[in-house]
């Protein structure tokens, strides 16, 4: 294959080092250009372990409070990760698993004395929760009508 810029930089039939370069050669080639598919798989199957993937790359940029809602729901993670998850401190997170919590107890298991806390239970007691802070619970079906009012 050669290069369209041969004649002012002298290359002819050199390789492309890198994707850029694949890149720079279709974007000066002529219009109406006319390649060989297996010359193009030939010149970019070396290079393709070159580029990152981009999975790879949003991995490593995430922080929990992306990954809470994307990783398996039986994802075990602590305090840390919670604490950054949800954007609230590790004390407050410590008071919301402590006796005191009532229904505002986030779930959570003790393994080797650590706070666990499963992902799918983290994020339904997050949907459960209303814009004000405070628990929403789901209202109950009236099952049993009210008493009636008895007056003596």
């Amino acid at each position: 294959m050669t290069s369209p810029t041969a004649g002012s930089r002298g290359r002819v039939n050199e390789r492309p080092e890198t994707l850029n370069d694949v890149i720079r050669w279709l974007r000066a080639a002529p219009p109406g250009t006319i390649l060989d598919s297996s010359s193009v798989l030939e010149l970019l199957e070396p290079l393709v372990d070159e580029a990152p993937h981009p999975m790879t790359a949003r991995a490593t940029a995430s922080t929990w409070r992306e990954r809470l809602w994307t990783v398996p729901s039986d994802t075990r993670i602590g305090v840390t990760e919670l604490s950054e998850a949800i954007g609230r401190s590790a004390s407050w997170i410590y008071r919301r698993t402590g006796p005191s919590a009532g229904e505002e107890c986030i779930p959570h298991s003790k393994l080797g004395g650590e706070l666990v806390f499963i992902v799918a239970e983290v994020r339904d007691y997050l949907r459960c929760r209303s814009a004000d802070g405070r628990l929403q619970l789901p209202s109950l079906p009236d099952v049993f009508p009210p008493p009636p009012n008895r007056s003596n």
